[in-house]
């Protein structure tokens, strides 16, 4: 609602033989990626909320198929839809499921590019650009445990952070008389996990110089020949849906090279074709 997104783009031609075009943009676009995740009957999951899902098991050859739609469909035996709440339990003791960070904003991504662009003899053109983007608050990892024992306290306790040690009455309902160690110094003892659903907190940057000679068809011949020298910084949680970050906390000690590039246009192939 409140997203800017800006796009300003230029092209200009500096010389009166009009053989010369630098050209050049700055975009920000917003991306769907909360809505790819999550979104009911709409992106990569399309599932509507509150589902079971019904698992169809196979013949190892891959060749039944799981009914004839001229037979009808067969009785699946899809379990009826477990109520939200069952009791007053709240899930204490337990896992707490899916969430969403507040203050969660929407991912975007920061464009910008400069090419130069010269005409050569013989119906050739010559590219030369430079091509950065920067990705903010993209979709990272699923389900990552913030429930967790912090680094420092783990290092100081080492062997003995399981122990077995009294539960302080307000727990005793949920653990009993004893309880692991563990499990009284994470920030909210009373469930073993809190897992968040999205996490948008990856980045990325990305720059690269491209390079492209091109010969358009003219006298039986035309070629193409690109080269891109490229890097890319990020957090690798952006290329996983299942939780991968070691240190929730301290994001930029994972920050390195990845393969994923929010936004980027790149390429590094060559071709040639001829007629005689």
């Amino acid at each position: 609602k409140k997203g800017f997104g800006p796009r300003v783009n230029f092209a200009w031609t500096p010389f009166s033989d009009k053989k010369t075009v630098i050209r050049g943009g700055f975009d920000i676009i917003y991306s769907n990626g909360i809505s790819v995740a999550f979104g009911t009957q709409n992106g990569a999951i399309s599932a509507p909320a509150f589902a079971n899902y019904f698992g169809y098991n196979g013949d190892f050859t891959g060749q039944r198929p799981a009914f004839q739609f001229s037979k009808g469909a067969p009785d699946l035996g899809i379990p009826p839809v477990d109520q939200v709440k069952k009791d007053d339990n709240q899930f204490l003791g337990q896992g707490t499921g899916g969430g969403f960070l507040k203050g969660s904003k929407d991912p975007y991504v920061q464009q910008w590019s400069l090419y130069v662009q010269r005409e050569l003899p013989s119906d050739m053109v010559l590219s030369v650009s430079y091509v950065g983007t920067h990705g903010l608050h993209l979709y990272g990892d699923e389900f990552r445990n913030y429930n967790h024992v912090p680094t420092k306290v783990r290092q100081s306790l080492r062997n003995q952070i399981n122990q077995l040690v009294p539960t302080p009455a307000p727990l005793v309902p949920i653990y009993g008389d004893e309880v692991p160690q563990s499990r009284l110094i994470r920030p909210n003892p009373q469930y073993g996990g809190v897992g968040i659903n999205s996490n948008p907190d990856g980045f990325n940057r990305y720059n690269s110089l491209q390079v492209r000679h091109e010969k358009r068809f003219s006298r039986g011949l035309s070629f193409t020949a690109a080269y891109t020298f490229q890097k890319n910084i990020g957090t690798p949680n952006t290329g996983s849906l299942i939780g991968n970050t070691a240190t929730p906390t301290t994001l930029g000690r994972t920050v390195g090279r990845s393969a994923y590039i929010a936004g980027a246009i790149s390429g590094g192939s060559g071709n040639v074709a001829g007629s005689a």
